[in-house]
């Protein structure tokens, strides 16, 4: 029963993941076809400003206390964004604390 109550919650909660991985994945389209002469686009400024401005939009925010967030190659990361509604940080928080628990069986 329980391991049935986590893969309910899994499942419930991948949409979040999904829909953060997707958003990031759309803002660094943007940040390429903004500035398309940019050959790495992770350590361009101007991109990697159009990403996080982006992404707070969407309802994000980059989270600095990430030690590997402070890398800028990482602003497109969707590991260093948080949403910024309570509800959606704390379902953020239950799903990695499941991928956690799920990696370590």
């Amino acid at each position: 029963m329980k391991w049935l109550t986590i893969a309910a919650l899994s499942v419930a909660l991948l949409g979040c993941r999904a829909d953060l991985e997707q958003q990031a994945a759309k803002c660094e389209l943007d940040a390429r076809k903004t500035y398309p002469a940019a050959q790495d686009i992770y350590s361009y400024a101007p991109s990697n400003r159009l990403i996080e401005v982006c992404m707070k939009a969407a309802g994000y925010d980059f989270n600095y206390s990430y030690v590997k967030c402070a890398l800028p190659d990482n602003v497109v990361s969707a590991d260093c964004y948080v949403p910024r509604d309570d509800w959606d940080r704390l379902g953020q928080k239950i799903e990695n604390w499941l991928r956690k628990l799920r990696n370590s069986n």
